[in-house]
């Protein structure tokens, strides 16, 4: 079953129904969103023939995450264009 876009607004407000600012929703959005979009990339790098180490899932979940906190803020803050344009 594919996501569908409301399903990320589901989970920001959410978010924000626990947390006591907006601006801490959308740092646990973004943090999480960089987590989990560096865990999807790691059964393409495991096919491609690497072992799956503590070493390799460690950066690839941190390698994902600085750019997702980086092009998440300039979302957050410049809207749309501005994380597009830096994340080319």
């Amino acid at each position: 079953m594919k996501p569908k876009g409301n399903d990320s607004w589901f989970v920001m407000w959410l978010i924000s129904l626990l947390t006591p600012s907006r601006s801490a929703s959308f740092w646990i959005a973004i943090v999480m969103t960089g987590v989990l979009f560096g865990i999807a990339h790691l059964p393409g790098v495991i096919k491609k023939g690497y072992k799956a180490t503590p070493m390799l899932i460690g950066s690839a979940v941190l390698g994902n995450l600085w750019v997702s906190l980086f092009c998440g803020f300039l979302l957050w803050q410049y809207r749309l264009i501005a994380a597009i344009v830096v994340h080319m």
